[in-house]
């Protein structure tokens, strides 16, 4: 159930990214919008091929959940990965889950906590969700509440419900000192910029 909430939220991904696109890319999405993945698929291909980011990003979505073509996680995380060192915050995070849930790579905590940090450094508010998870729970990384609560923090100020819900939780959890650390270390908080694209 895990996996398909994540690539449910993926998909959904998928059709956001299509802000900034490209010919080519444009008709990708116009086919993807219709269901018509196989189309959807070969428009992608050509631009990936081309270097193209977000076409890159969204045939890793595609082989992920098999759309379009044989269900493949691990040509998945191999699109994931050309757009993710391009600095594409979804497809560092979509790499992460790739890692920390072994879909198509060798299950790494720290390579998951890597990506995420890159993504959750975008203001990409998923990662930034998992990257406190990750504090939490002392996965890569020395358990460190107030970390974890500026993330759930963060993640909460774009609206995500279960990153409040993780704050109110955490909240109950941590002395007033330190909520009021880990409230200030978000304030201070910038997001990097992406490289162009």
């Amino acid at each position: 159930m895990k996996k398909f909430c994540r690539h449910t939220l993926i998909a959904s991904i998928l059709l956001v990214c299509s802000f900034g696109a490209r010919a080519g890319f444009d008709e990708g999405m116009a086919a993807y919008a219709n269901g018509e993945f196989p189309i959807a698929f070969n428009e992608f291909k050509q631009a990936a091929e081309s270097g193209d980011v977000y076409a890159e990003y969204n045939l890793g979505v595609m082989y992920g959940l098999g759309q379009g073509v044989r269900k493949n996680e691990e040509v998945a995380a191999q699109w994931y990965k050309k757009a993710a060192d391009k600095g594409f915050a979804a497809a560092q995070y979509s790499l992460g889950v790739a890692y920390e849930e072994a879909m198509g790579v060798w299950r790494d905590e720290a390579v998951a906590f890597e990506w995420y940090r890159k993504a959750a450094e975008q203001d990409y508010p998923r990662a930034q969700l998992n990257l406190g998870l990750m504090y939490v729970r002392g996965q890569s990384v020395q358990p460190d509440i107030a970390q974890a609560y500026k993330w759930f923090h963060l993640a909460a100020l774009s609206g995500d419900k279960l990153a409040e819900r993780n704050c109110n939780h955490a909240e109950k959890k941590m002395t007033k000192r330190q909520i009021e650390q880990a409230i200030e270390l978000a304030s201070q908080w910038q997001p990097k910029l992406a490289k162009k694209m």
